[in-house]
């Protein structure tokens, strides 16, 4: 379905323990998160 809108791309970083997350698997996950809560990761 077109709505004749145009896509907005949001790219955000994140960061453990101060340093940027270079691994797009570990990304991927990060982004999967509920709320992206990581709580729950170490760091």
């Amino acid at each position: 379905m077109e709505m004749g809108l145009t896509p907005i791309v949001c790219i955000a970083q994140d960061y453990i323990q101060g340093k940027p997350v270079d691994d797009l698997r570990l990304c991927k996950v990060i982004l999967e998160l509920p709320d992206n809560k990581t709580e729950h990761l170490p760091g």
